[in-house]
């Protein structure tokens, strides 16, 4: 949805003007952002064909790289799978009511959206990007031009993970052979039989494409600890039941319950176990492991619009059809 154009009627316009801008650019690069990353994910996959592969295949044979192909496959399915279901699935928004019902939320004290004019349930927050209320809105992602939220937070997470392997695997598996083109190049140039070095790498089995092999392995490395940063950040939300959002606003919460001589626990906190169970979507104690190993396009649980209801069916066995614990 495209943001409404400003009108300069007061001061606190002209203060809204960089927000403007910011809302208009990151609208306008989201779509080259996603391009971006399927560029870097065909440019990895052509590394691993042109580069490692045929080296994987003079050291170890056909076995060894049918064993290496079934593992880098199994990480490309679950990269390609999870970017392109994160990138096309709504991250899920509040159902629209009438204005008399909106008004009577207003007096209610309902919680409410007066940009939307909409109701909005607990963990919904408004997207100035996207211009509407997101279900259990976490950020807006610009690589993946969109709001990451209840419906597609776990395509999010478990794309950040597994290109994450990826990148691991293939960092792995450039570094042997980086390394010994480097002493292979020290060793002929204390030699003086540079002139010999193409020679060598084809009788060592070593790829001959310096230029890409240094930037495979310099590129996944840069990513490997990049991603790892922000990675690690979501696992620990996932892990305390919050979203970016709810960890600065519990933060305030807790200060202030602490000022007042309280405590204030997180009410969507159900066990950092039950938090992973109810973010993955898992039905079972194992039957269900097979949903993140293998691409699944299964609903999270709950609606993204009961949270309440969602904790009360998680402690109560008797309620227990949303999650089998």
């Amino acid at each position: 949805m495209a943001p409404a154009p400003i009108q300069l009627k007061s001061c606190q316009d002209l203060a809204a003007i960089p927000g403007y801008c910011v809302q208009n650019l990151v609208q306008i690069i989201g779509p080259f952002f996603v391009a971006l990353v399927w560029v870097l994910i065909a440019g990895i996959v052509w590394a691993w064909y042109a580069i490692l592969r045929p080296h994987l295949y003079t050291q170890g044979g056909l076995g060894y790289t049918l064993c290496h192909a079934v593992f880098a496959h199994w990480l490309l399915m679950n990269i390609v799978f999870h970017y392109y279901k994160g990138t096309t699935t709504h991250p899920g928004e509040p159902p629209k009511v009438s204005e008399a019902t909106y008004e009577r939320g207003v007096e209610t004290n309902f919680k409410h959206c007066t940009r939307c004019r909409n109701l909005k349930p607990e963990r919904a927050h408004h997207c100035i990007i996207c211009g509407t209320c997101v279900l259990k809105m976490d950020h807006h992602c610009p690589w993946f031009n969109s709001c990451v939220g209840h419906f597609n937070h776990r395509y999010f997470y478990l794309f950040m993970l597994y290109i994450w392997l990826g990148c691991v695997y293939v960092c792995a598996v450039a570094y042997g052979p980086f390394t010994e083109r480097k002493t292979l190049r020290k060793e002929l140039r204390e030699q003086h039989r540079l002139g010999d070095y193409h020679q060598e790498l084809k009788l060592r089995g070593l790829p001959a494409q310096s230029s890409q092999l240094a930037m495979c392995f310099v590129l996944t490395g840069a990513v490997i600890f990049a991603l790892g940063l922000l990675m690690t950040w979501h696992t620990y939300l996932i892990s305390s039941a919050e979203t970016t959002i709810e960890f600065y606003s519990n933060a305030v919460k807790r200060k202030d319950a602490w000022r007042a001589g309280t405590t204030w626990s997180n009410p969507y906190f159900l066990g950092i176990q039950q938090n992973w169970r109810v973010f993955l979507g898992l039905n079972g104690r194992w039957s269900g492991w097979w949903r993140v190993l293998f691409p699944s396009t299964h609903l999270p649980a709950g609606d993204g619009l009961h949270w309440t209801e969602l904790k009360h069916e998680q402690s109560d066995p008797r309620k227990s059809k949303l999650i089998a614990i």
